[in-house]
C-alpha cells in the first residue's frame, strides 16, 4: 500500500482481524435476485442531491455510487450495529431530523466497506449534514473505509469544495488518495460520467494514464461518456486522451453501440466518422437504435427474435387430459374415470382424492398472505387456485369473455410445466401474482390504471408466467455455459426472453390460448403489457429502472412535494403513479412485477427465512451443476465457501432492495409499512452472528422445511 499523507494518522474504523469476504457489486448483480453489495449510500439517495448526471445504463450507475477502487482491503470494518445502521440510511438520506434523534453512540460505525455517515454525506456533498455528523453527534473526521479513504477523500474527489473545506478546518486529511495512490484511470472513468472536462484536461497532462481501463463489466470511460451523450467528453478522451475507439465490454459491445442504443445521434454521428466499429449489437438488432428515454434493450415485441426449437416445455395437452381437467372443479373429487382414460397418454393433473375447497383460507387482499402453505392446503396447486382466485377477485372472466374451460386449462398447464426447482417454481409464481394485485390495489392503481379489463388481465398473467419453464439458472450461467437458450436470445435477459417465449409459445394451442378472446389490437396490448414487465424483472437492469424513478421521485415524489408546500400543508400530494401523464401504464406494470418478484424480502420474518432458505438451496445447487459441467462456479453458488448467508442477505437488501422499495414508496406512500418492515429484516441479517442454523436449512435437498425459529 502506497504510504499516507502527511498529517495526522486515520482513525481505523473496525477490526484488523476481521476477516473480509469478497462479496463485491460483480458479485451480486451476476446472479438474478440473489444478493448484493451492500455500499449503504445508495440504500436512499435524498431527491435534492444528484452526484452525477441522469444515466439510462446501470452500469454508468455502477460508477455513480461505487468508490471506483481497484486496491485490495485493508483495514476491513466491523459490522455496524442497529443504531450505526440507522444513522448511515439516515446520512444516505439526508435526514438530518433522524439523524438528530438517533443516539450518537454509533456515529462511527461503518458498513461493510467501512463507510460511515460522514464518508456517505461528504461523497454526496451534504454540507449540513457533514456539520451535523460532525458538530453535534461527534463524528471523527478522519476515519477510513476498507479502501483507506477518509471523508476528506470522498469530498475532494467528488468536487465538493464547500465540505472539503469545512473537514479541513475541523482538522480532516488525507487517507490513501494523494497523487500517485488514487487510479487514474479509475478517476477518468468517474470524471467522465460527470463530464468533468477540466479534471480530464488535468489526467491528460498526467500522461494520459488509464484512458482505456475498465469496470468489472468491461465497461471503459469512453462507454460511459457515448451512453450519456457527452459530445465534449468524448472528443476529449478520443483526441487529447486517446481512448480506443474498438473498445469492448462484456456483452462485446463498444462506445458507438452505447451511443446508438441511447439515441446519442451527435455522438454517434461523430464516432463513426473517427472509424468507430459496432460490436455484436450491429448485426442488424434493433437493440442499437432504441429510443433514449426507454428502460429496456428490447423491441416491444419479440417476433425479430428466432424461434426457440427446444423450448424446454413438456405440455401434455392429450384430448383426454384436457377433459379430465374440463371436469374437475375447486369442489369436487377429481373423477377416477378420467385417469383411466388419460392413462396411455399422460397422467392427469389432480389425482383421484385432490380436494381444492372453495374454502381454503386464503386471502388475496391482505399482505399476511402464506403460498406456502396454501400449495399444502391444495396438494400443490396454489398456482391454479391463485390464479382462479384473482380473475375472480376482478370479474375478469365476464369482462374479458374468457373461456373458462381454457382458463383451467390454462393455469393447469402453467402450473404443471413450471419446474420443480427450490425457489423458482410454481408457488413463486403464485406469490408474485398476489404480491402484484396487491400493490396495484392497495395504492388505487388497479382501479385507475387498470381499470381496463384487458390491462388488468395482462398484468395478472404476467405474475403467473414470469418465471414459467424456469431451469434453476442464472442469466451469467446461460452465457457462460453457452446454452441453446443463450444461443436464441444473446447475451442480455437470457432467461427474461425465454420465460416470455415458453409463455406464449405455449399459448399457441388453441385449448390454451387464454387470450385467445381478445380482438387484435387487445391481444397486441396485452402481449405488450407482458412482455415489457417480465423483461423488467432481469436484475440486469435493476439498477437503470432505479435511476428512472428516482428521476421522477426527485420532481414528483411525496418528500419532494413536502419540501415544495408551505407549513400548513395545503396541497395534497398525489401520486405520479396514478397519472398516465407523468407515468405510463407498462412502467406502472413493470414496477408491480418487479415489486412483486422482490417481496419477500417484506414479508414476515418466517416466510421471508423460508424464501431466503430457497433461493440459496437453488443456488448451490447450480454451483455443483457448473462444476459438473466444468465452468467457473458462480458467485454466492459454492456450497462450500459462500456460506455466510446473513452477510449475502444483507447485501442483497443493502444493493438490490431497498434502493428500489424506498424510490416506490416514495412514489406511492411515504407511509407505507412494508418499507418499515423490510428494514427490520436487514436489521435481523445485520445482527445475526451465526449462520449454522441457516446452513443446516439450506444443505437440505428435496423439499424444504421451515427454519426453526
Amino acid at each position: 500500500m502506497a504510504a499516507r499523507a502527511h498529517g495526522s494518522k486515520p482513525k481505523s474504523n473496525g477490526n484488523k482481524n476481521a476477516s473480509v469476504v469478497s462479496y463485491d457489486k460483480a458479485s451480486f448483480e451476476s446472479l438474478d435476485g440473489s444478493c448484493a453489495s451492500s455500499e449503504s449510500h445508495i440504500i436512499s439517495p435524498h431527491p435534492g442531491s444528484r452526484e452525477l448526471p441522469p444515466s439510462r445504463d446501470e452500469r454508468v450507475d455502477g460508477w455513480l455510487r461505487s468508490t471506483l477502487r481497484t486496491e485490495e482491503p485493508v483495514q476491513p470494518a466491523a459490522r455496524a450495529s442497529v443504531t450505526g445502521g440507522d444513522l448511515i440510511a439516515a446520512a444516505a438520506a439526508g435526514d438530518l431530523e433522524a439523524l438528530r434523534r438517533a443516539s450518537p453512540s454509533g456515529v462511527d460505525e461503518g458498513n461493510f466497506d467501512g463507510r460511515t455517515c460522514l464518508h456517505l454525506a461528504a461523497s454526496n456533498g451534504r454540507l449540513d449534514v457533514v456539520a451535523c455528523l460532525v458538530d453535534e453527534l461527534g463524528a471523527a473526521t478522519n476515519v477510513v473505509d476498507r479502501w483507506g479513504g477518509t471523508p476528506l477523500d470522498d469530498a475532494v474527489r467528488h468536487s465538493h469544495a464547500e465540505v472539503k473545506e469545512f473537514l479541513e478546518g475541523r482538522g480532516a486529511v488525507r487517507g490513501v488518495s494523494q497523487p500517485g495512490e488514487w487510479d487514474e484511470g479509475a478517476d477518468l472513468c468517474d470524471a467522465a460520467v460527470k463530464g468533468d472536462t477540466s479534471r480530464l484536461r488535468r489526467l491528460a497532462q498526467q500522461k494520459q494514464k488509464g484512458s482505456n481501463q475498465a469496470d468489472y463489466d468491461g465497461r471503459c470511460a469512453l462507454h460511459l461518456a457515448a451512453c450519456a451523450g457527452r459530445l465534449d467528453v468524448v472528443k476529449l478522451l478520443v483526441e487529447e486522451l486517446g481512448a480506443a475507439l474498438d473498445v469492448s465490454d462484456r456483452w462485446k459491445g463498444t462506445p458507438l453501440d452505447d451511443a446508438e442504443r441511447e439515441g446519442q445521434e451527435h455522438v454517434a454521428a461523430y464516432l463513426l466518422a473517427r472509424g468507430a466499429p459496432r460490436g455484436f449489437r450491429a448485426r442488424g438488432s434493433s437493440l442499437a437504435r432504441r429510443s433514449r428515454g426507454s428502460l429496456t434493450d428490447l423491441p416491444e415485441e419479440l417476433d425479430d427474435v428466432e424461434e426457440l426449437d427446444d423450448v424446454d416445455v413438456q405440455v401434455r395437452v392429450t384430448e383426454a387430459w384436457l377433459a379430465a381437467l374440463r371436469e374437475r372443479k375447486y369442489v369436487e373429487k377429481f373423477d377416477a374415470d378420467a385417469e383411466d382414460d388419460a392413462s396411455d397418454a399422460a397422467m392427469p393433473l389432480f389425482k383421484p382424492g385432490s380436494v381444492i375447497a372453495e374454502s381454503v383460507e386464503f386471502d388475496v387482499d391482505s399482505w399476511e398472505y402464506d403460498v406456502i402453505k396454501l400449495h399444502e392446503q391444495t396438494n400443490g396447486h396454489s398456482l391454479a387456485v391463485v390464479g382462479a382466485r384473482l380473475l375472480q377477485r376482478h370479474s375478469l372472466i365476464e369482462r374479458c369473455s374468457l373461456d373458462t374451460k381454457v382458463v383451467q386449462n390454462f393455469f393447469a398447464a402453467v402450473e404443471a410445466n413450471y419446474g420443480g426447482n427450490p425457489y423458482h417454481n410454481s408457488q413463486h409464481a403464485a406469490d408474485v401474482s398476489v404480491g402484484v394485485h396487491l400493490f396495484l390495489t392497495e395504492h388505487g392503481l388497479m382501479e385507475t390504471r387498470f381499470s381496463d379489463p384487458v390491462a388488468c388481465l395482462a398484468v395478472i398473467l404476467a405474475g403467473v408466467v414470469h418465471d414459467f419453464a424456469h431451469p434453476g439458472t442464472t442469466n451469467p450461467h446461460e452465457v457462460k455455459a453457452a446454452t441453446k437458450r443463450h444461443k436464441a436470445f444473446g447475451d442480455s435477459g437470457v432467461l427474461e426472453k425465454f420465460h416470455v417465449r415458453a409463455a406464449f409459445a405455449l399459448m399457441r394451442d388453441a385449448r390454451l390460448n387464454i387470450l385467445a378472446p381478445l380482438d387484435h389490437a387487445g391481444y397486441a396490448r396485452a402481449r405488450r403489457t407482458m412482455v415489457k414487465a417480465i423483461l423488467a424483472t432481469d436484475l440486469g437492469r435493476h439498477m437503470a429502472y432505479v435511476e428512472r424513478l428516482n428521476e421522477m421521485a426527485l420532481v414528483e415524489g411525496s418528500r419532494s412535494h413536502s419540501n415544495r408546500v408551505n407549513s400548513s400543508k395545503e396541497q395534497t400530494w398525489t401520486s405520479p403513479l396514478l397519472d398516465p401523464e407523468k407515468c405510463g401504464r407498462d412502467l406502472v406494470a413493470a414496477v408491480a412485477l418487479k415489486f412483486a418478484d422482490l417481496g419477500h424480502a417484506c414479508k414476515r420474518r418466517n416466510l421471508h427465512e423460508e424464501w431466503t432458505a430457497r433461493i440459496t438451496n437453488e443456488f448451490w445447487t447450480l454451483g455443483e451443476r457448473e462444476r459438473h459441467l466444468g465452468v467457473a462456479v458462480s458467485p454466492l453458488c459454492d456450497r462450500e465457501k459462500d456460506i455466510d448467508v446473513a452477510k449475502s442477505q444483507v447485501g442483497f437488501f443493502s444493493f438490490i432492495c431497498l434502493p428500489f422499495f424506498a424510490v416506490v414508496a416514495d412514489l406511492v406512500d411515504p407511509d407505507w409499512q412494508l418499507l418499515a418492515r423490510l428494514r427490520q429484516n436487514l436489521r435481523y441479517w445485520q445482527n445475526k452472528k451465526n449462520a449454522e442454523r441457516w446452513l443446516a436449512t439450506a444443505q437440505l435437498q428435496g423439499p424444504l422445511q421451515r427454519p426453526v425459529s
